[in-house]
């Protein structure tokens, strides 16, 4: 079905698609089974199949990823042949062109990263960096500085704010090793626990601890 928008030539190579959008799937070859929905959605699309584009430029550039879902303005606008993520909100996953498995709701979320995969960032400019893997990034902007740290988990407004290549840290409340860089194996539980920590393999319960 394709309102807007009928590359019918292709409709014995790709059929069970959904396009209503000026633009929509409109280089579509032999993907099947999309739904791209708004002006640009899944516009380069040639082969990707089993995705969701709802939103102006939604999967834009997409040309072989599959079963993606992509909600909200220039969400996932650069992937090119990324599969399995879930983006939520404008901007989300805005970067992302290789990365595989990763889930990121809120404005801006995963925003500038291309190819990190099996990540989850809830909140507002959570988890940014480029390739880092296995990270969870839940609150306004935690992570917000990651570039290729992985198996981080940061709970909290600004938690690992400044985070840029630390690996295995955990971190729970505002503020919490707000400013490690490179540290590794830290714990900090509590509001601005670790904040001016930047060392290895320490751990801290409380208010401002340590």
């Amino acid at each position: 079905i394709y309102i807007g928008n009928d590359p019918s030539s292709t409709i014995t190579t790709a059929p069970y698609n959904v396009a209503i959008g000026s633009t929509a799937l409109e280089s579509i070859t032999q993907g099947s089974y999309n739904i791209a929905v708004g002006y640009d959605a899944l516009k380069s699309n040639t082969e990707g199949g089993r995705n969701t584009a709802l939103g102006a430029s939604a999967l834009a550039t997409n040309v072989y990823g599959h079963s993606n879902v992509s909600i909200g303005h220039d969400s996932l606008k650069a992937n090119i042949n990324g599969s399995q993520n879930v983006a939520v909100g404008n901007g989300a996953m805005f970067s992302n062109t290789t990365g595989i498995s990763n889930v990121a709701i809120g404005h801006g979320a995963m925003g500038s990263m291309f190819s990190g995969s099996e990540n989850i960032a809830i909140g507002l400019g959570a988890l940014g960096g480029a390739s880092g893997g296995s990270n969870v990034a839940v609150g306004y902007q935690s992570l917000a500085g990651n570039s290729s740290g992985y198996l981080n988990t940061a709970l909290g407004k600004q938690t690992l704010f400044s985070n840029h290549d630390g690996k295995y840290n955990t971190a729970t409340g505002y503020h919490a090793l707000y400013s490690s860089y490179t540290g590794d194996r830290n714990s900090a539980y509590g509001y601005a626990a670790l904040y001016l920590n930047t060392g290895d393999g320490n751990t801290a319960f409380g208010t401002s601890a340590l």
